[in-house]
């Protein structure tokens, strides 16, 4: 589990739009060995759907991706949840 700031918020399913791949494998396996439920994709619009199917603890967003443009990506995340 993750900690945020000390508090008692505790993060355990994690949703990852990384669009570098040796990124998102990085990630996925260092959130995998702390036995965090995550998901990874590089599209933005298939983290969207994931996020309608399923709610997570945290998003973690690549402002870069290269399909569809992040700061849009992050107005639908922030109306979906």
């Amino acid at each position: 589990m993750i900690e945020a700031g000390g508090s008692n918020v505790v993060y355990e399913k994690i949703l990852v739009l990384q669009g570098e791949p040796k990124m998102r494998r990085y990630m996925g396996s260092f959130l995998q060995n702390g036995k965090y439920q995550c998901t990874l994709t590089d599209k933005g619009r298939t983290g969207l759907s994931a996020l309608r199917e399923k709610q997570y603890d945290l998003i973690v967003l690549d402002m870069m991706l290269k399909e569809g443009d992040s700061l849009e990506i992050l107005k639908e995340i922030r109306s979906i949840s």
